[in-house]
């Protein structure tokens, strides 16, 4: 008798550890785990769309310094005085004698000489930085003999980037 009733209790103890969870209830935490996971996939949704209208958003920023920065370059390379003049902002004044320009209000951009001959073939396009909405830096890199790492500054007036002068080490 004590055998069957060590075996009633047995059996009792297992059919209670039973690990079917079908019929237990969804708890306050399951429910807030899930709430927290759909909130992390709308949250990724949102952070790839925004990535993706800041790439946008670069793009268009930098396309109009960097068309005006080709057009400067070769203007330097011709020492085409009169297309660095509609290209740059009033305050630079070009000296056609000595192969510079002065940036009336800055004290950094006195007599600061051209841009020696670059070739398409020798520059790179290192990256960019938005000084304000009407304001950006071009970084640039000649790389024939060495690197010479070229800073331009443009600023928009109207809907055109103008040149604002540049610094090179």
């Amino acid at each position: 008798m004590r055998r069957f009733v060590l075996m009633f209790i047995f059996a009792f103890a297992l059919a209670a550890c039973d690990n079917s969870d079908e019929d237990l209830p969804v708890t306050q935490d399951d429910q807030g785990i899930q709430d927290l996971q759909a909130e992390n996939k709308q949250l990724k949704a949102e952070l790839e769309a925004a990535q993706n209208t800041l790439n946008e958003m670069d793009m268009s920023t930098v396309r109009g310094p960097l068309n005006a920065t080709f057009r400067i370059i070769d203007a330097m390379n011709n020492k085409d005085y009169k297309a660095l003049a509609t290209l740059s902002v009033p305050e630079v004044a070009w000296d056609n004698q000595d192969d510079t320009y002065t940036l009336h209000d800055d004290e950094s951009k006195q007599n600061v000489s051209l841009l020696s001959p670059i070739g398409l073939g020798n520059l790179e396009y290192r990256g960019f930085d938005p000084v304000s909405e009407n304001e950006v830096q071009l970084f640039l890199a000649k790389v024939d003999d060495g690197n010479v790492a070229i800073y331009i500054d443009f600023v928009k007036t109207g809907d055109q980037w103008l040149y604002k002068g540049h610094l090179t080490n």
